[in-house]
């Protein structure tokens, strides 16, 4: 069986105008 995440993960500041980040991990899960 192979089970598989995908994590969204973003970071905003409060600057004016805002930066925003975004990075998408994709983690595979083997069960041997």
């Amino acid at each position: 069986t192979i089970s598989g995440y995908t994590l969204t993960v973003q970071a905003a500041d409060n600057g004016n105008p805002p930066r925003v980040n975004t990075t998408t991990v994709n983690i595979d899960v083997s069960d041997v």
